[in-house]
Order: structure tokens, then sequence, then C-alpha cells
């Protein structure tokens, strides 16, 4: 899961500005006019192994009436940008 490397997606990140999830100004490129947005269409690839696309959907539906908790002092400012990923654009 560590040793791999980044490919092409050209499909690109399903969130944006316009996607309503709330990223925060110190973490929105696309705001800034970050000048480049190929960096949006870029996955990991690990070594040995297929990781599938996030399924968003399908992690909601998993975790449904459970109880999840976020440990550790590096996460407690950063738990919701990372967060927004689960939630399906529409």
């Amino acid at each position: 899961m560590f040793r791999g490397k980044w490919v092409r997606y050209l499909r690109g990140a399903q969130y944006t500005n316009e996607s309503g999830c709330g990223i925060d100004d110190v973490q929105n490129c696309i705001k800034f006019r970050w000048p480049d947005m190929e960096f949006m269409k870029w996955r990991w690839k690990p070594n040995g192994c297929e990781l599938p696309v996030f399924d968003a959907a399908r992690f909601l539906e998993l975790v449904r009436g459970k109880s999840m908790a976020f440990v550790g002092d590096s996460l407690a400012g950063k738990w919701k940008p990372n967060a927004v990923i689960v939630v399906p654009v529409e």
C-alpha cells in the first residue's frame, strides 16, 4: 500500500468549489487560482494490487448505524476537509 506510483486518472476529483463541499480557504487551490488543475487528475496505484476508486455510497452504507472515532492531535482540525470526499457529488 505504501509503495507504488501516481497514475493518470482522467475523471479527476469529484469535489470542486461548485460541489458545495465546504473546502476551507487555506486548502482551496481552485478559489485562489492555482495555475494548473492537472494535480486533480492523478490517483495512487500501490505496487502489487488494484486499489478501487473510493465508493462513497458503499462506504456510508457500511458505516450506517456505527460509531466512528478520529484519534490523534493532528486530526483535530483536519477531519472535516478529509471527510468531504466521502460525500457523493450529485
